[in-house]
């Protein structure tokens, strides 16, 4: 991560994760600008505090983003998107149908994500159930 205010000098490097990443949303909203990093396989989500004094650190205490507001809300695994993610395994926990994109509507009301099969499906925000089934 590199800092825009201090000419694009180097902020922090965050390397917890053991996968690729494929999802990075920033807080929009609260005191505190915090950024969640997100892998599909494996399934990995981190949270950081970017504000830290020398560098990003990993957040631990999940009740500090636990209210924050994303954009543009694009991590799969997250506290709404977890019907998702459930509803994204077959029975013997392979992928049924492996969900590529997400995105929340900027009203906040509804979840859109596409699979790999060429499917969009529309779920309600938050997506809690593991038996939701979007439209």
């Amino acid at each position: 991560v590199y800092k825009a205010t201090e000419r694009y000098g180097r902020h922090a490097k965050l390397g917890l994760h053991t996968g690729a990443v494929r999802a990075l949303d920033w807080t929009i909203s609260g005191q505190h600008c915090y950024l969640r990093s997100n892998s599909y396989e494996p399934e990995e989500l981190y949270f950081w505090d970017m504000e830290a004094a020398q560098a990003a650190m990993h957040v631990k205490r999940l009740q500090d983003v636990r209210e924050a507001e994303w954009q543009p809300a694009s991590a799969k695994i997250s506290w709404p998107n977890q019907g998702l993610i459930q509803n994204d395994r077959a029975s013997d926990m392979r992928p049924s149908h492996f969900v590529g994109a997400v995105q929340c509507a900027p009203n906040r009301k509804s979840i859109v994500c596409g699979d790999a099969n060429g499917e969009i499906r529309l779920f309600r925000n938050p997506c809690l159930s593991p038996n939701a089934y979007g439209r």
